[in-house]
């Protein structure tokens, strides 16, 4: 059966582990399949940093639904076009990158939710249920804002001076911290363990523990980084993306296919 509920959303707004897979290559539908197969709660389908387009995006997503896991897109930075259309294409959550200030955040929301919580008009696309009514006699406009995960990244020192605004935005769901490019911001490039960026999680952390918002503290490698995240909150974690997990996959394969043959002699 289809389904229509935003599973990422429900678990990360109680709290609970969240786990997605990054596709940044792969436009086959069998990409999203896997996905499911795997076991994942969502895909994240990036356009930032991807030849990745919209109708791609679409495809991909309408594919996650039918297996019961959510599709979420990131957004070249803040381009509202291509997040309405990605949202009439069947996304259920849309990331947004460089979000830095309340301004930013509040424009976020009015281009990504549905009025009265955001500025974005009725429209007839009624995609994310299958073209059919939304279920539970939900108004269109009710049931699309139920399901749709406004996720803001924060990755400057100037978005880490407005965390507690930018938190406090009604219509924003998730506080993602974007730690590559935050040390970058930091003139800290790439350094993890440093102790400007275990504060920077932990402001975060607070402020999305006030105000109520899932928590994803991300771009970490290190196992005990990654720990540490998970203890100060952050439950939205993203396992790996699709070619480098291929290739991580392909290249185990063959190191274990040439070891039995040096065992046997050859």
């Amino acid at each position: 059966m289809r389904q229509y509920r935003n599973i990422a959303k429900e678990r990360l707004l109680r709290g609970e582990m969240t786990f997605g897979f990054q596709i940044r290559v792969f436009r086959e539908l069998e990409m999203a399949r896997a996905i499911a197969a795997s076991g994942f709660h969502f895909a994240f389908i990036d356009l930032e940093h991807t030849t990745l387009e919209v109708s791609d995006a679409s495809r991909l997503a309408i594919t996650c639904l039918e297996g019961g896991v959510t599709p979420i897109a990131r957004i070249p930075e803040r381009d509202w076009a291509t997040a309405g259309r990605l949202i009439d294409g069947g996304l259920q959550g849309i990331v947004v990158p460089h979000i830095d200030t309340p301004e930013q955040a509040r424009e976020a929301v009015a281009n990504c939710k549905y009025r009265p919580i955001g500025d974005r008009y009725r429209g007839d696309n009624s995609i994310h249920f299958g073209w059919a009514p939304p279920p539970g006699g939900k108004t269109l406009v009710e049931a699309l804002n139920e399901i749709m995960m406004l996720v803001v990244m924060i990755e400057s020192e100037e978005a880490l001076e407005n965390i507690d605004a930018i938190a406090a935005t009604e219509g924003v769901d998730v506080i993602s911290v974007g730690t590559s490019d935050l040390t970058g911001s930091m003139n800290i490039n790439g350094d993890f363990g440093h102790p400007k960026v275990l504060d920077a999680w932990k402001r975060v952390a607070l402020a999305a523990k006030k105000h109520g918002k899932g928590l994803r503290l991300g771009g970490v490698k290190k196992r005990e980084d990654i720990v540490r995240t998970y203890e100060l909150g952050s439950r939205m974690v993203l396992a790996g993306n699709d070619m480098t997990t291929m290739i991580k996959a392909m290249r185990a394969d063959l190191d274990a296919l040439q070891e039995e043959s040096r065992s046997a002699g050859f």
